[in-house]
């Protein structure tokens, strides 16, 4: 069981979860069998089970709710667990159960929300379809817990973003200082207030000439409750964006995996996990049918920068199991590859449904999920500035931007997170058989699980620098032994002069992970200007509130020949501790 904290604008109430579902916490909801009025010792005998009850759960408070009899117990000492198998079946108890917690619908006052099915459909009419109630992602429910966060950053690959528009600005992410990164092998710096990468001209401006980005953008996180247009998955985000598609929608491999590394640059030139552009989720709505080794390799990066990949899975109407559509059918365990569903609950197909207008790609081995993907009322360029928006590219963000919005509730890593979005699934009849997880995304059940039990995010970094460095690896012109101990626990690595390794750092990152014990994960911050795995990362594993760890190193190397070691720490003998 886990306990939270939820608060309001009067008072705290303490929760704790019961059979999947927030109940207010060491409190039940309890009923006694009545006796007649003309049975004095019946009524003794209930009025004794009521004391016994009481002295043995430990009751501080006991109270009388409603007129049908029913009193509010509250234990000083038990949980509700414990309080439902003390008090089930104890004498004269007719009913008990938890004080269950029920959250209002958070509606928006946007004025174009009522026709944003895919956040909340009560079977309004779309393009003159009625649509099916609760066909949508659950987010009024998921907004009664969060509504996002700024420390969050998602990446929008794309198009490009209309930066000034009304309804985005205010989520729009703004370099906050000067920052420099690497194209290739070529360093670029941008500018304080810049929003982002164009790849095609690289130039410090990913304006949206295009429109497609911009009705991304708007379901991943337009403005929510300002009154004006539509209402993203997140009201409050931060979105950078890395335009490497054209006016067209064309989009080539190079400079796809040069916006995917502006993205890893820009998180770690300003601090990584920890840092003040904590890129999370990258939302990529394009692709096709030729594989690229290349864009897999960088996609490996990506994942293991910590962040989710959220991709389209087509609009062809194919199986993507024998059709492979890129990037959403690479076996990368941050992709969740997503198909498309319309307001009536069916897999997105022209041919059932003509006003559906194009038929969603499935793959019951390779496309994870559905999310609402068919006239999707969104932000666009131009004047008017919104627009229909349909296909498996309007779906994309509502996987992206449920990320991005259970990462406000819990800052979990990128297995953890593609976990929970799995294990938040609805499930649906036209999804099951044509979809690994058999449903559609749901941010409600997603943020929930991230509210009631949220794994470790305590993160360090240890500055362990690689001092010889090849493009494949690093040349050692020495003999040493580089430690690293966490809570007592020591894993060295020991080198010798000439040898030829990938990383130093990468050694104790597996020594490290390849243990089960250890009490954290480890993973590498990417220097893009040294070309080299730089950095050992550190995020606390174990499940739980209130575990820490405490990280110390050292190296040694043989100085009768050498003035620098082939790695070293900084500060020799450094440490650090993170907590959960």
């Amino acid at each position: 069981m886990t306990t939270t904290v939820l608060t309001t604008a009067s008072a705290q109430t303490a929760t704790q979860t019961y059979q999947g579902h927030d109940a207010v916490a060491n409190e039940v909801l309890i009923k006694f069998e009545p006796a007649a009025a003309s049975d004095a010792a019946g009524q003794a005998k209930v009025a004794a089970d009521m004391q016994q009850a009481q002295v043995s759960a430990n009751i501080d408070v006991a109270q009388d709710v409603g007129s049908a009899g029913w009193k509010r117990f509250h234990s000083a000492s038990y949980d509700v667990t414990t309080l439902m198998s003390m008090l089930t079946g104890a004498s004269s108890v007719a009913y008990v159960e938890p004080n269950w917690i029920y959250r209002i619908a958070k509606i928006p006052n946007d004025p174009d929300f009522i026709d944003e099915w895919g956040m909340y459909n009560t079977g309004q009419s779309i393009n003159g379809v009625n649509g099916t109630p609760g066909a949508d992602i659950g987010a009024t429910s998921a907004w009664s817990i969060t509504t996002g966060t700024r420390s969050v950053l998602i990446g929008l690959v794309d198009t490009g973003i209309e930066y000034t528009h009304a309804d985005l600005q205010g989520n729009v992410w703004s370099a906050p200082a000067q920052y420099s990164f690497m194209q290739g092998s070529t360093q670029h710096t941008c500018a304080t207030g810049t929003h982002g990468w164009n790849t095609l001209t690289n130039a410090c401006d990913p304006n949206d000439d295009n429109g497609h980005g911009t009705g991304i953008a708007g379901i991943l996180g337009a403005v929510g409750n300002n009154a004006i247009g539509v209402a993203g998955v997140n009201w409050t985000t931060t979105i950078i964006t890395a335009k490497d598609c054209d006016a067209t929608g064309s989009c080539t491999t190079s400079n796809i995996i040069n916006a995917y590394q502006y993205m890893e640059g820009v998180k770690w030139y300003f601090g990584g996990r920890s840092g003040s552009a904590n890129i999370r989720v990258l939302n990529n709505s394009y692709g096709g049918g030729a594989y690229s080794q290349a864009w897999y390799d960088e996609i490996e990066n990506v994942y293991s920068a910590d962040m989710l990949f959220a991709a389209g899975a087509g609009n062809s109407g194919t199986d993507n199991d024998t059709t492979p559509f890129y990037p959403a059918s690479f076996a990368v365990g941050n992709i969740i590859s997503t198909a498309a569903t319309d307001n009536e609950d069916r897999l997105a197909c022209n041919s059932c449904n003509p006003t559906d207008g194009f038929n969603s790609n499935y793959g019951p081995k390779s496309v994870h999920l559905g999310a609402p993907g068919v006239y999707e009322d969104t932000t666009w360029t131009g004047a008017f500035g919104y627009n229909w928006f349909s296909g498996t590219s309007a779906a994309t963000p509502f996987v992206a931007g449920t990320g991005a919005l259970t990462l406000s509730e819990c800052l979990g890593g990128t297995d953890w997170l593609v976990s929970n979005i799995k294990n938040g699934v609805v499930a649906t009849t036209a999804l099951t058989g044509t979809t690994i997880w058999g449903g559609r995304v749901n941010a409600y059940n997603s943020v929930l699980a991230a509210s009631q039990h949220c794994p470790g995010t305590g993160d360090g970094l240890m500055a362990g620098n690689e001092q010889s460095r090849l493009w494949d690896g690093q040349e050692i012109s020495d003999t040493g032994t580089v430690s690293i101990t966490i809570n007592g626990d020591t894993k060295t690595y020991n080198y010798g002069e000439w040898d030829n390794a990938y990383s130093i750092a990468n050694m104790l990152k597996e020594a490290i992970n390849t243990d089960s014990n250890y009490p954290v994960t480890a993973y590498l911050s990417y220097s893009n200007l040294s070309y080299s795995y730089d950095y050992l990362m550190f995020s606390a594993k174990t499940t739980g509130s209130g575990t820490c760890y405490t990280v110390s190193s050292s190296y040694t190397y043989n100085t009768t020949y050498f003035t620098q070691p082939s790695f070293k720490f900084s500060p020799n003998q450094g440490s650090l501790s993170g907590c959960k």
